[in-house]
């Protein structure tokens, strides 16, 4: 059996949105041969503080618990290309579930479930003041008022990658590269932000209830991120 994997083109998602995903999953995998252990599912970092709710209606509704995995889209597709035994993907970026579509190792090309956008996050405390067009993060890279500013990993994250086309835009990607602080996942760079250890994070939309925080514009943002959940067909 293939995975089912879901894209995700941006940041907007719903718990509607998730319950429908879950209902799709109680179709395909609420049966006898997962009555033990219930469906494992990798999920993008970002997703951590939703999917609790959405595993807790699963179980309500089939008895089964959910097997939750978060960490880096990129680090999943690559184990999932190498045969990890996941049954569903709900990844931060649609191309990595195209990649896993296009070498065969899910049922489908995926569903896309939200658009993602980020935010500039300022912790408490911190020397930089969060807006929209990353004016004061321009002011305080030439006055030297930040020292550490953290992102997922681009070379994996799609947060990450969306961090880096966002400095890009604005032209500061060579100013702040010095000074970046790389989490594992988006998770973990708002997590170095949110502990002190650096004076700003870009994050998925969820922080944009924060007082400290910004959603960045479209004009110095980059490209939707396109999230899409898909199945694996074949562990």
């Amino acid at each position: 059996m293939r995975p089912v994997f879901w894209r995700f083109s941006g940041l907007s998602f719903s718990l509607l949105g998730f319950s429908l995903a879950f209902s799709l999953l109680r179709l395909g995998f609420a049966g006898p041969a997962h009555a033990q252990s219930g469906p494992a599912i990798a999920a993008a970092a970002d997703l951590q503080f939703v999917l609790g709710e959405i595993a807790g209606q699963f179980k309500a509704a089939t008895g089964q618990d959910v097997r939750l995995t978060f960490g880096s889209s990129g680090n999943f597709a690559q184990q999932l290309q190498q045969g990890a035994p996941f049954e569903m993907f709900l990844s931060a970026d649609e191309g990595f579930v195209f990649q896993l579509a296009d070498a065969g190792r899910s049922v489908d090309r995926g569903a896309l479930y939200a658009e993602g956008r980020i935010v500039l996050f300022v912790p408490k405390g911190s020397a930089l003041n969060a807006d929209v067009k990353l004016d004061d993060l321009r002011a305080a890279l030439k006055e030297g008022r930040i020292t550490r500013f953290a992102i997922a990993n681009p070379e994996h994250a799609p947060y990450g990658r969306a961090a880096e086309e966002a400095l890009k835009s604005q032209g500061l990607w060579a100013a702040i590269q010095p000074k970046l602080v790389l989490g594992e996942n988006v998770s973990q760079a708002a997590q170095f932000a949110s502990s002190g250890s650096s004076q700003g994070a870009s994050s998925p939309t969820h922080w944009r209830s924060h007082p400290r925080s910004a959603l960045l514009e479209p004009t110095c943002f980059c490209r939707p991120i396109g999230m899409c959940r898909c199945a694996n067909g074949w562990c």
